[in-house]
């Protein structure tokens, strides 16, 4: 069924926060995020085409552990005439990382979940929303623009804790494709060479976009 306009305004009418535009002090990693999420998921399409009915049997315990490093100078990189990453506005050079992105992109096949639309969502001429949370971890939380998905940054301790639980993770997803616990999209990293920063953040699936009305939130 067709979402109407009246719909799709409620189911993401929790949206609320601050636009993360260019006078915003998380603007650069918000963009450095969204340059490496695109060109990390970009590189990966291709493996769209595991299968859902066996997801495992394409995946290796080493797939768990695999991860994938890019530099992203304001010029833009190339290698031998073919381009690499492209020219950016930001000052400084950034290095993105990515976690298990062949268990990522199985997992995000096995919600239903499309490279298209999951770029669409995070990535492209949009901003994230800052997202006002209670939360005593003193961790950074946004919105995808169109609500669809949170992004969380996370401590190295669970960072780790996610990798250790990746593989039965995704072996539960594998048996219960419709389970109720976090959607998790993918984990990364990104290097802040001139603040001498690491952010580590994961995508999450947000439990708010559904077609059915909200009325009430409680966090």
């Amino acid at each position: 069924k067709k979402k109407s306009k009246k719909d799709k305004d409620r189911t993401r009418s929790y949206v609320k926060g601050n636009v993360i535009d260019a006078r915003h002090e998380l603007y650069t990693l918000s963009i450095a995020m969204m340059l490496g999420l695109d060109n990390s998921i970009r590189e990966g399409r291709g493996e769209e085409l595991l299968t859902v009915d066996s997801p495992m049997s394409v995946l290796t315990p080493s797939d768990f552990k695999a991860t994938g490093e890019v530099m992203f100078p304001p010029r833009g990189s190339y290698d031998g005439g073919i381009q690499l990453t492209p020219p950016h506005n930001l000052s400084h050079t950034f290095k993105f990382k990515s976690f298990a992105p062949s268990a990522f992109t199985s997992l995000r096949s096995l919600f239903g979940i499309t490279t298209d639309s999951y770029l669409a969502s995070i990535c492209g001429n949009t901003n994230f929303i800052e997202f006002v949370s209670n939360a005593k971890s003193g961790q950074f939380f946004f919105y995808s623009h169109d609500g669809k998905y949170i992004i969380k940054t996370m401590s190295k301790p669970e960072a780790k804790f996610l990798l250790k639980i990746l593989p039965a993770y995704h072996a539960h997803v594998s048996k219960n494709p419709e389970t109720l616990i976090t959607k998790y999209m993918g984990m990364y990293k990104v290097k802040m060479y001139h603040l001498n920063r690491n952010v580590r953040f994961v995508v999450m699936k947000s439990v708010f976009d559904t077609d059915v009305p909200l009325e009430k939130f409680y966090d």
